[in-house]
Formats: C-alpha cells, sequence, structure tokens
C-alpha cells in the first residue's frame, strides 16, 4: 500500500501492517540525505474518503514518533526532512517509518505545526549562525594588532593561521556539546 525511498537505498514497499490503520518500516543508517519520499503504491488501493496518512518517524526502541507530513489520494507522495537529532551518522542505528491512516482535517492541521517548527528551526540556524560570527570576530579581536601608524583605525591584522586554530577550537567546542549544533 506504501512505499519509501531513501536515498543511496533501493525503493522499499515491505510496510508491514501493525493494526488495521497503521503500517512501519525500518532501515538502518548512516544514511546519505536527512530526506526521504514515502508514497501511495502503484496500483494500491485508494485511501478511504476523508482520510490521509499520517507519516511520523522515530528510533527504534523508543515509543515516540514525530509526525513528518502526509500522504492523501490527491498528493499521493511526500518528500519529508528526517529531524537531526535521528540522522546520527557515527553510531548507526535503526529508523522506523510510520503511517498512519487519519482524518485529512486533523493531518492539515499537524502540517501547520510541522510548518511552525520549520521557521522556528530556520530561526534558531540564523541564530547560530549569528553566534558563530560573533564568537569568530571576538576572537579575532583578541589576536589584533595596532595597525601602522597613520593606517584606518578601523583596520585589524591577524596572524593568518589565527582562521585554522579557531576552526580547530570550533570543532572542539561542537564535539564536547552535543546540541551545539542540533535544531
Amino acid at each position: 500500500m506504501f512505499g519509501c525511498i531513501v536515498p543511496g537505498f533501493a525503493p522499499q514497499q515491505n510496510f508491514q501492517q501493525v493494526d488495521p490503520q497503521r503500517w512501519v518500516l525500518t532501515f538502518c543508517v548512516p544514511l546519505a540525505s536527512d530526506q526521504l519520499v514515502v508514497y501511495l503504491a502503484a496500483g494500491a488501493t485508494p485511501l478511504p474518503p476523508g482520510l490521509g496518512g499520517g507519516v511520523y518517524i522515530s528510533k527504534m526502541g523508543e515509543p515516540a514518533f514525530e509526525y513528518l507530513g502526509c500522504l492523501t489520494n490527491e498528493k499521493p507522495s511526500a518528500i519529508v526532512t528526517i529531524p537531526t537529532h535521528l540522522v546520527n551518522n557515527v553510531h548507526p542505528h535503526t529508523l522506523c517509518v510510520g503511517v498512519s491512516l487519519d482524518t485529512v482535517d486533523n493531518l492539515r492541521n499537524l502540517d501547520g505545526e510541522v510548518r511552525h517548527r520549520g521557521l522556528l528551526y530556520l530561526s534558531r540556524k540564523a541564530e547560530l549562525a549569528t553566534q558563530i560570527g560573533r564568537d569568530l570576530y571576538n576572537y579575532l579581536q583578541s589576536f589584533a594588532k595596532p595597525s601602522a601608524p597613520g593606517g584606518p583605525a578601523d583596520m585589524l591584522v591577524v596572524p593568518s593561521s589565527i582562521l585554522d586554530k579557531w576552526m580547530e577550537r570550533l570543532a572542539a567546542r561542537i564535539q564536547l556539546d552535543a546540541k551545539f549544533s542540533k535544531d
């Protein structure tokens, strides 16, 4: 009834029905992308009128699923983004994609929440970029030497290796704080 395309893997249509209104598919990461496509399989029985399939994801063994998007007879496929905390290519684990039948109205409400989360995500990423830029500026400022007498007062003169040192420092900070760059 449903199919899934995970970049780097063959298309999967082996969703297992776990009850009359729910199906799951499991796959192991590492992933080539943080997106996947879920679709209504060609030739499958159409969804009942007024119902759609909510697409969810969870780490295997965890009870909570996160809503990603939906499928309907009018929109038979969806490209969804896997939350960053579930994409871990360092320590491979198994993810479950679930599809659950629900009313189209409920799924539209959930879609609105996902869009809102996406805007918050972009806002946090912009804030993170600003913080990183500010950190770089402050770091460079700490190595500043006065410019030549009579030269521009707003000139920052630093050794050329400083950016390399800053990148190493930033990488170390990110490794120490697992949530540093997470949404």
